[in-house]
């Protein structure tokens, strides 16, 4: 079994049986996936690539095919579509949700163009917001990469929350309210590390700055500072 399709049945275990219906992008789509995932109560909308097996060759993008327009096939679980978007180039979708040609009434495109943007433009929205505020720096480490994009996951989704449930009078800007999120994040690990003193005594005193506290005073410092007292007081016992 293909890892796209591995993935989308792993993620869609919990609402299996629930008639929902599932939206993803030629990454993921297959025909096996949609008839698997038919089986488990839930039903596919997604774009296939154009080097599926089966994709009909009269489907296939060619300069007879006029602008616009659209070519549907029907089984008896699944429709598929070739919409010619743009001059010699088309759009394939798989659906087992959609089962006729139909047209929406206020925008005059297909039913199936319709829904797609209408659901994947989430995914798409989401991945927006992500980049425009993203801690993802360039890394070899795949553990590092998918740690990166969870925190990226997660700024975005804590924000929704955050503006439904703030004041409308105190709400933060994104901005504002990442920086924010980002320092309490670190808080606790800062404190921990102004206290090691094997960092660079600049880099302790940065902390202590931004924490707004006095520089804990070296451990070595206090070793010395007390020896000296005990000599002064051994000095004065003896004279």
């Amino acid at each position: 079994m293909a890892v796209p399709t591995q993935s989308v049945l792993r993620l869609s275990k919990v609402v299996e049986n629930s008639n929902r219906n599932i939206t993803a992008d030629n990454w993921f789509s297959s025909i096996p996936l949609v008839d698997i995932l038919l089986k488990r109560g839930l039903t596919y909308l997604g774009t296939l690539k154009k080097n599926k097996a089966e994709i009909p060759p009269c489907f296939l993008p060619n300069k007879n095919r006029a602008l616009e327009s659209s070519l549907y096939g029907f089984t008896k679980d699944f429709t598929l579509l070739s919409y010619v978007a743009k001059k010699n180039k088309a759009v394939f979708l798989i659906s087992s949700s959609h089962h006729n040609q139909e047209t929406d009434t206020n925008t005059g495109k297909l039913v199936m163009i319709v829904d797609y943007n209408h659901t994947k433009c989430g995914v798409d929205e989401v991945d927006k917001k992500c980049s425009i505020y993203s801690c993802s720096r360039k890394t070899h480490r795949w553990p590092m990469a998918i740690f990166q994009r969870m925190l990226d996951m997660a700024g975005t989704n804590s924000f929704v929350l955050y503006q439904m449930s703030a004041d409308s009078d105190d709400k933060m800007r994104r901005g504002s309210f990442i920086l924010n999120m980002a320092g309490e994040l670190v808080l606790d690990h800062v404190k921990i590390r102004v206290h090691n003193e094997r960092l660079p005594r600049e880099l302790r005193m940065t902390i202590s700055r931004v924490l707004g506290k006095d520089l804990p005073p070296h451990h070595q410092q206090l070793e010395r500072f007390h020896k000296v007292e005990e000599n002064y007081a051994l000095f004065v016992l003896q004279k």
